[in-house]
């Protein structure tokens, strides 16, 4: 299972499953998630996403933490930050009731576009839930696009 963010769709496997649009991106965002409503939204110590009653939420975390628990209706895991908090892309381990099910990494050549796969499967609303916490996370971070090397000019 493939879950990214792509032209204001977040799909499953190429198939668009929420349409958030740009607000992907923003602090708060909502979607159409198999006929039911969500709302992501960032609060003091968490990032919360709901629906009526059910619920899916992430520990907002230090901004160097390497690790953010997470639960919903799948149980609770983990997302494990695996690179270096500061430089390069981030890329993330997914873990769900104590084993590795998957991976967040970077995909896109001049910003940071989070790809969730996934060995195991996760409720829609925790999938959208990782991906959009891995995009606020690496809004943080103060070296987190690539710059153009255009100004720079090469000499003899």
């Amino acid at each position: 299972m493939r879950f990214r963010w792509q032209d204001g769709a977040v799909t499953l496997d190429g198939s668009p499953i929420g349409h958030p649009g740009d607000g992907f991106w923003s602090a708060s965002m909502s979607l159409d998630l198999g006929g039911e409503r969500w709302t992501y939204r960032t609060e003091p110590d968490w990032l919360v996403g709901t629906s009526g009653d059910a619920r899916v939420r992430m520990e907002r975390g230090r901004f160097l933490a390497s690790g953010w628990g997470f639960d919903g209706p799948s149980g609770t895991g983990e997302l494990q930050r695996t690179t270096n908090a500061l430089l390069g892309r981030l890329h993330f381990d997914v873990h769900h009731a104590g084993e590795r099910i998957g991976e967040i990494a970077p995909e896109g050549p001049w910003l940071y576009r989070p790809a969730l796969t996934l060995e195991r499967p996760l409720h829609h609303a925790e999938a959208v839930m990782l991906l959009w916490a891995a995009s606020r996370i690496d809004a943080r971070r103060p070296l987190r696009t690539i710059r153009s090397m255009s100004g720079i000019s090469g000499g003899s």
